[in-house]
Protein backbone atom coordinates (compact mmCIF):
# COMPACT_ATOMS: atom_id res chain seq x y z
CA UNK A 1 0.00 0.00 0.00
CA UNK A 2 1.27 3.45 -0.95
CA UNK A 3 0.05 6.30 1.23
CA UNK A 4 0.14 10.03 0.69
CA UNK A 5 -0.74 12.28 3.63
CA UNK A 6 -1.66 15.89 2.90
CA UNK A 7 -1.50 18.39 5.74
CA UNK A 8 -4.51 20.65 6.44
CA UNK A 9 -6.79 18.95 3.95
CA UNK A 10 -9.20 17.13 6.20
CA UNK A 11 -12.45 17.90 4.40
CA UNK A 12 -12.79 14.51 2.80
CA UNK A 13 -10.86 12.20 5.15
CA UNK A 14 -9.50 8.96 3.70
CA UNK A 15 -9.38 8.47 -0.07
CA UNK A 16 -8.72 4.98 -1.48
CA UNK A 17 -7.46 4.66 -5.06
CA UNK A 18 -7.82 1.39 -7.02
CA UNK A 19 -5.92 0.80 -10.27
CA UNK A 20 -6.73 -1.07 -13.48
CA UNK A 21 -5.80 -4.49 -14.87
CA UNK A 22 -2.01 -5.13 -15.08
CA UNK A 23 -1.37 -1.81 -13.33
CA UNK A 24 0.11 -1.35 -9.87
CA UNK A 25 -0.49 1.04 -6.98
CA UNK A 26 2.05 3.38 -8.64
CA UNK A 27 0.09 3.66 -11.88
CA UNK A 28 -2.40 6.29 -10.70
CA UNK A 29 -0.02 8.35 -8.56
CA UNK A 30 0.87 10.84 -11.32
CA UNK A 31 -2.73 11.73 -12.29
CA UNK A 32 -3.93 11.92 -8.67
CA UNK A 33 -1.08 13.74 -6.93
CA UNK A 34 -1.79 17.13 -8.59
CA UNK A 35 -5.19 17.20 -6.89
CA UNK A 36 -4.15 15.44 -3.67
CA UNK A 37 -4.30 18.55 -1.50
CA UNK A 38 -7.90 19.17 -2.59
CA UNK A 39 -9.01 15.55 -2.58
CA UNK A 40 -8.38 14.22 0.92
CA UNK A 41 -6.30 14.31 4.06
CA UNK A 42 -4.91 10.82 3.43
CA UNK A 43 -4.78 9.01 0.08
CA UNK A 44 -4.04 5.30 -0.03
CA UNK A 45 -3.07 3.76 -3.34
CA UNK A 46 -3.88 0.08 -2.92
CA UNK A 47 -2.60 -2.97 -4.76
CA UNK A 48 -5.48 -5.04 -6.13
CA UNK A 49 -5.39 -8.82 -5.57
CA UNK A 50 -2.99 -10.49 -8.00
CA UNK A 51 -1.27 -7.23 -8.91
CA UNK A 52 1.98 -5.48 -8.09
CA UNK A 53 4.30 -6.57 -5.32
CA UNK A 54 1.97 -6.16 -2.34
CA UNK A 55 1.07 -9.20 -0.28
CA UNK A 56 -2.39 -8.17 0.84
CA UNK A 57 -5.52 -10.36 0.69
CA UNK A 58 -5.43 -12.51 -2.44
CA UNK A 59 -9.19 -13.06 -2.38
CA UNK A 60 -11.18 -10.14 -3.72
CA UNK A 61 -13.94 -10.57 -1.13
CA UNK A 62 -11.36 -10.30 1.67
CA UNK A 63 -9.79 -7.35 -0.13
CA UNK A 64 -13.10 -5.50 -0.37
CA UNK A 65 -13.85 -6.26 3.28
CA UNK A 66 -10.46 -4.81 4.21
CA UNK A 67 -11.19 -1.67 2.20
CA UNK A 68 -14.60 -1.30 3.83
CA UNK A 69 -12.96 -1.66 7.27
CA UNK A 70 -10.82 1.40 6.48
CA UNK A 71 -14.07 3.43 6.35
CA UNK A 72 -12.97 5.56 3.40
CA UNK A 73 -14.90 8.68 2.54
CA UNK A 74 -13.97 8.47 -1.16
CA UNK A 75 -13.15 5.40 -3.26
CA UNK A 76 -11.70 6.23 -6.66
CA UNK A 77 -11.23 3.38 -9.13
CA UNK A 78 -10.18 3.14 -12.77
CA UNK A 79 -11.40 0.34 -15.09
CA UNK A 80 -10.88 -2.90 -13.11
CA UNK A 81 -10.47 -0.71 -10.03
CA UNK A 82 -13.74 1.00 -10.89
CA UNK A 83 -15.45 -2.39 -11.02
CA UNK A 84 -13.99 -3.21 -7.61
CA UNK A 85 -15.16 0.14 -6.25
CA UNK A 86 -18.71 -0.54 -7.46
CA UNK A 87 -18.47 -4.11 -6.14
CA UNK A 88 -17.47 -2.65 -2.76
CA UNK A 89 -20.54 -0.42 -2.69
CA UNK A 90 -22.79 -3.29 -3.76
CA UNK A 91 -21.52 -5.81 -1.18
CA UNK A 92 -21.09 -3.35 1.70
CA UNK A 93 -24.33 -1.38 1.39
CA UNK A 94 -23.86 0.45 4.72
CA UNK A 95 -20.59 2.05 3.59
CA UNK A 96 -21.29 5.76 3.22
CA UNK A 97 -18.48 6.54 0.81
CA UNK A 98 -18.43 8.50 -2.42
CA UNK A 99 -17.51 6.00 -5.11
CA UNK A 100 -16.03 7.56 -8.25
CA UNK A 101 -15.80 4.86 -10.92
CA UNK A 102 -13.81 5.70 -14.05
CA UNK A 103 -14.44 3.64 -17.20
CA UNK A 104 -16.04 0.87 -15.17
CA UNK A 105 -18.37 -1.98 -16.09
CA UNK A 106 -21.09 -2.54 -13.45
CA UNK A 107 -21.67 -6.06 -14.71
CA UNK A 108 -23.13 -8.03 -17.59
CA UNK A 109 -26.88 -8.58 -17.08
CA UNK A 110 -27.28 -11.30 -19.71
CA UNK A 111 -26.11 -14.69 -18.46
CA UNK A 112 -25.17 -15.90 -21.97
CA UNK A 113 -23.01 -12.83 -22.58
CA UNK A 114 -21.48 -13.18 -19.13
CA UNK A 115 -20.58 -16.79 -19.89
CA UNK A 116 -18.95 -15.74 -23.16
CA UNK A 117 -16.92 -13.13 -21.31
CA UNK A 118 -15.95 -15.70 -18.68
CA UNK A 119 -14.65 -18.01 -21.42
CA UNK A 120 -12.67 -15.11 -22.93
CA UNK A 121 -11.17 -14.25 -19.52
CA UNK A 122 -10.27 -17.89 -18.85
CA UNK A 123 -8.51 -18.15 -22.21
CA UNK A 124 -6.54 -14.98 -21.48
CA UNK A 125 -5.66 -16.30 -18.02
CA UNK A 126 -4.37 -19.54 -19.56
CA UNK A 127 -2.16 -17.55 -21.91
CA UNK A 128 -0.75 -15.52 -19.02
CA UNK A 129 -0.10 -18.70 -17.05
CA UNK A 130 1.87 -20.08 -20.00
CA UNK A 131 3.99 -16.91 -20.00
CA UNK A 132 4.52 -17.37 -16.25
CA UNK A 133 5.77 -20.92 -16.81
CA UNK A 134 8.27 -19.70 -19.39
CA UNK A 135 9.57 -17.10 -16.93
CA UNK A 136 9.69 -19.69 -14.15
CA UNK A 137 11.91 -21.90 -16.27
CA UNK A 138 14.37 -19.05 -16.56
CA UNK A 139 14.10 -18.75 -20.32
CA UNK A 140 14.84 -15.28 -21.67
CA UNK A 141 11.57 -13.89 -22.94
CA UNK A 142 10.03 -10.60 -23.93
CA UNK A 143 6.60 -12.18 -23.67
CA UNK A 144 5.39 -9.95 -20.84
CA UNK A 145 6.29 -6.74 -22.66
CA UNK A 146 4.83 -8.16 -25.85
CA UNK A 147 1.61 -8.94 -24.01
CA UNK A 148 1.43 -5.42 -22.53
CA UNK A 149 2.11 -3.89 -25.96
CA UNK A 150 -0.66 -6.04 -27.46
CA UNK A 151 -3.00 -5.09 -24.61
CA UNK A 152 -2.25 -1.42 -25.18
CA UNK A 153 -2.90 -1.79 -28.92
CA UNK A 154 -6.59 -2.61 -28.39
CA UNK A 155 -9.04 -0.11 -29.92
CA UNK A 156 -10.08 0.66 -26.34
CA UNK A 157 -6.72 2.39 -25.80
CA UNK A 158 -6.14 3.89 -29.23
CA UNK A 159 -5.72 7.40 -27.78
CA UNK A 160 -2.86 6.48 -25.45
CA UNK A 161 0.48 4.71 -25.51
CA UNK A 162 2.28 3.10 -22.59
CA UNK A 163 5.48 5.02 -21.94
CA UNK A 164 8.51 3.57 -20.20
CA UNK A 165 7.37 4.75 -16.76
CA UNK A 166 3.99 3.08 -17.22
CA UNK A 167 5.63 -0.14 -18.33
CA UNK A 168 7.92 -0.09 -15.29
CA UNK A 169 4.93 0.36 -12.97
CA UNK A 170 3.23 -2.63 -14.59
CA UNK A 171 6.40 -4.71 -14.44
CA UNK A 172 5.92 -4.93 -10.66
CA UNK A 173 3.18 -7.45 -11.37
CA UNK A 174 3.37 -11.03 -12.59
CA UNK A 175 1.50 -12.87 -15.36
CA UNK A 176 0.40 -15.51 -12.84
CA UNK A 177 -1.08 -12.82 -10.58
CA UNK A 178 -2.93 -11.22 -13.48
CA UNK A 179 -4.25 -14.65 -14.44
CA UNK A 180 -5.55 -15.23 -10.90
CA UNK A 181 -7.34 -11.89 -10.97
CA UNK A 182 -9.09 -12.84 -14.22
CA UNK A 183 -10.12 -16.23 -12.89
CA UNK A 184 -11.38 -14.87 -9.56
CA UNK A 185 -12.88 -11.47 -10.27
CA UNK A 186 -12.71 -10.82 -14.00
CA UNK A 187 -15.70 -9.23 -15.68
CA UNK A 188 -17.05 -12.69 -16.52
CA UNK A 189 -17.00 -13.68 -12.85
CA UNK A 190 -18.58 -10.45 -11.63
CA UNK A 191 -22.32 -10.43 -11.00
CA UNK A 192 -24.51 -7.70 -12.39
CA UNK A 193 -24.09 -5.05 -9.70
CA UNK A 194 -26.83 -2.67 -10.86
CA UNK A 195 -29.69 -4.29 -8.86
CA UNK A 196 -27.47 -4.55 -5.77
CA UNK A 197 -26.40 -0.92 -5.95
CA UNK A 198 -30.01 0.17 -5.47
CA UNK A 199 -29.66 -0.73 -1.78
CA UNK A 200 -26.25 0.88 -1.30
CA UNK A 201 -25.85 4.02 0.81
CA UNK A 202 -22.80 5.04 -1.20
CA UNK A 203 -22.89 8.09 -3.44
CA UNK A 204 -22.00 7.01 -6.99
CA UNK A 205 -20.29 8.99 -9.73
CA UNK A 206 -19.03 7.75 -13.09
CA UNK A 207 -16.48 9.21 -15.52
CA UNK A 208 -16.36 7.83 -19.05
CA UNK A 209 -14.66 8.85 -22.29
CA UNK A 210 -16.81 10.31 -25.07
CA UNK A 211 -15.15 7.98 -27.58
CA UNK A 212 -15.56 4.87 -25.39
CA UNK A 213 -18.93 3.73 -26.74
CA UNK A 214 -19.06 0.41 -24.89
CA UNK A 215 -18.37 1.99 -21.53
CA UNK A 216 -20.75 4.86 -22.16
CA UNK A 217 -23.39 2.16 -22.52
CA UNK A 218 -22.21 0.58 -19.24
CA UNK A 219 -22.39 3.97 -17.52
CA UNK A 220 -25.91 4.55 -18.87
CA UNK A 221 -27.10 1.52 -16.90
CA UNK A 222 -26.30 3.52 -13.74
CA UNK A 223 -28.02 6.73 -14.84
CA UNK A 224 -30.80 6.35 -12.25
CA UNK A 225 -28.23 5.91 -9.48
CA UNK A 226 -25.10 7.85 -10.39
CA UNK A 227 -23.87 11.23 -11.55
CA UNK A 228 -22.27 10.67 -14.97
CA UNK A 229 -19.60 12.85 -16.54
CA UNK A 230 -18.60 12.27 -20.17
CA UNK A 231 -15.00 13.32 -20.84
CA UNK A 232 -14.57 14.84 -24.34
CA UNK A 233 -11.85 13.69 -26.73
CA UNK A 234 -11.11 10.64 -24.57
CA UNK A 235 -11.34 6.91 -24.94
CA UNK A 236 -11.08 4.40 -22.09
CA UNK A 237 -8.12 5.75 -20.12
CA UNK A 238 -9.46 9.23 -19.40
CA UNK A 239 -6.85 9.87 -16.69
CA UNK A 240 -4.03 9.46 -19.20
CA UNK A 241 -5.77 10.98 -22.22
CA UNK A 242 -7.41 14.04 -20.65
CA UNK A 243 -5.71 14.42 -17.25
CA UNK A 244 -6.66 18.06 -16.62
CA UNK A 245 -10.31 17.59 -17.52
CA UNK A 246 -10.55 14.32 -15.58
CA UNK A 247 -8.92 15.87 -12.51
CA UNK A 248 -11.31 18.84 -12.62
CA UNK A 249 -14.29 16.54 -13.05
CA UNK A 250 -13.24 14.40 -10.07
CA UNK A 251 -12.87 17.47 -7.87
CA UNK A 252 -16.23 18.80 -9.06
CA UNK A 253 -17.98 15.52 -8.29
CA UNK A 254 -16.33 15.31 -4.86
CA UNK A 255 -17.33 18.90 -4.07
CA UNK A 256 -20.93 18.24 -5.16
CA UNK A 257 -20.98 15.13 -2.99
CA UNK A 258 -19.68 17.02 0.02
CA UNK A 259 -22.32 19.73 -0.42
CA UNK A 260 -25.10 17.15 -0.77
CA UNK A 261 -23.95 15.39 2.41
CA UNK A 262 -24.28 18.55 4.51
Amino acid sequence: MLECTVEDATRHGLVVVLHGFTQSRWSLVDPILPIADQLGSTIRFLEAPGHGADRGPDDHHEFLAAVAAMEPTIVLGYSMGGRLALWLAATHPDLEAHVVAISANPGIPDEHERRRRREHDQALAARLEAIAVERGLGRPSDAVRAFLAEWDAQPLFRRRHLNEAALRARSLGTPSGWARSLRRYGTGEQPDLVPLLAASRARLSVLVGADDAAYRAHAARLRERAAIVVVPLAGHDVLAEQPAFAAGAILGLVADGARAAR
